[in-house]
C-alpha cells in the first residue's frame, strides 16, 4: 500500500464513502490491520510525520489500539534507557579501581558503542549522530593521550595518527564535515612535529621549503581532482594544501624565535603567488560553470 493510497483512504474515511460505496462497508477487520501495520512502518522508518502518523493510526483503530501499543513501547525505552544510564554511572564511578586491562576492554566497548549509535541514527536523527559521533572523537583523543605518555613522543605520534585517520573515516561516512577539517590539520600537525628535530639538527630553510613545497603541491592537485567529481573532502584538502604552503616559514619562525627581513620577504611572495593562484582556479571554475549554462 502506498502513501497515496492511504492519504486516499483516510480522506474518504474522513467525508464518509468511498465512491458508491461506504468505507465502512468496504474495509473488513483484515484490511485495517494491514493498513495499521502499513502506517506503524512509516512512522518507525520516519516516512511521514509524526502528527500525520498519529492522525492515521487513531483514525483507523477508532483510537483503542494505538495508545496501548505507544505506553507498552514507551514503558520498555523507558526501562532500558534507565538500565544503561545506571550501568554507565556505576562503571564511571568505579573505573579507576579497574585493572588496566579492563580499563581499555571497557573504554573499547564504550567508545564503539558512541561510533554505532552515532552512525544508526545519522540519517533518523542527525543531531543525535553529531552529538555522539563527536563525543567519541573527543572521548579517542582523550584516551590517546590517557595511555601513552607524552615522553614516548614516537609512539603518541603513531597513536595521534590513528585517532586522525579514526576521524577522517567517521567525517567520510556520518557527513560530519567538522571531523574532516580536524583531521586532516591534525595530520598537517602530526607531521611538522615529526620532521621538526630534523629541521632542527640541519637548520637548512632549503631543506624546509623541500620537506612542506611537494606536499603542498601534491594536496593542491589532489584537492582539484576531488572538487570536480563534486567530494565533500575536497574543498578541506584544499585548505590544508594553503596551510602547507605557508607553514616553512611558519616553522622556521618558532625555531628561531625571531623572523629576518628574508624570511618575510619570503612569506609576503608566497601569500602573493598563492592568492594567484587561487583567483585564477576561482575565475576557471566560474568560466566552467557559464559554458555549461550556455
Amino acid at each position: 500500500m502506498t502513501i497515496q493510497e492511504g492519504s486516499q483512504l483516510s480522506r474518504a474515511y474522513f467525508y464518509g464513502s468511498v465512491g458508491p460505496f461506504t468505507l465502512e462497508a468496504a474495509m473488513d477487520d483484515t484490511k485495517k490491520q494491514i493498513i495499521l501495520n502499513e502506517i506503524h512502518e512509516w512512522r518507525k522508518n520516519k516516512l511521514l510525520p509524526e502528527s500525520y502518523c498519529v492522525f492515521l493510526l487513531n483514525l483507523y483503530s477508532e483510537g483503542q489500539q494505538t495508545e496501548d501499543s505507544n505506553v507498552k513501547i514507551n514503558r520498555k525505552k523507558w526501562f532500558v534507557n534507565i538500565l544503561m544510564i545506571v550501568t554507565i554511572l556505576l562503571i564511571g564511578i568505579n573505573f579507576n579501581s579497574f585493572p588496566l586491562p579492563m580499563q581499555i576492554i571497557l573504554g573499547g566497548i564504550f567508545l564503539l558503542c558512541l561510533y554505532g549509535f552515532g552512525f544508526y541514527y545519522k540519517q533518523m536523527k542527525p543531531i543525535v549522530s553529531l552529538l555522539l559521533l563527536g563525543l567519541a572523537s573527543v572521548c579517542l583523543l582523550f584516551a590517546c593521550f590517557i595511555l601513552v605518555p607524552i615522553d614516548q613522543s614516537m609512539l603518541l605520534l603513531l597513536f595521534l595518527g590513528g585517532v586522525c585517520i579514526t576521524w577522517l573515516v567517521t567525517g567520510l561516512y556520518g557527513n560530519v564535515t567538522f571531523l574532516l577539517y580536524c583531521s586532516l590539520i591534525g595530520l598537517f600537525f602530526i607531521y611538522g612535529w615529526a620532521i621538526h628535530p630534523r629541521i632542527i639538527e640541519y637548520s637548512s630553510s632549503f631543506l624546509t621549503q623541500l620537506y612542506w613545497l611537494p606536499l603542498s603541491i601534491l594536496s593542491a592537485w589532489f584537492s582539484t581532482l576531488l572538487n570536480q567529481r563534486k567530494w565533500r573532502i575536497g574543498p578541506v584538502i584544499a585548505l590544508v594544501s594553503v596551510l602547507i604552503w605557508i607553514a616553512p616559514e611558519v616553522q622556521s619562525y618558532i625555531i628561531s624565535g625571531w623572523a629576518p627581513a628574508q624570511l618575510q620577504t619570503l612569506f609576503v611572495l608566497k601569500i602573493i603567488v598563492g592568492g594567484i593562484i587561487i583567483l585564477q582556479y576561482r575565475m576557471k571554475i566560474l568560466a566552467n560553470r557559464n559554458i555549461l549554462n550556455l
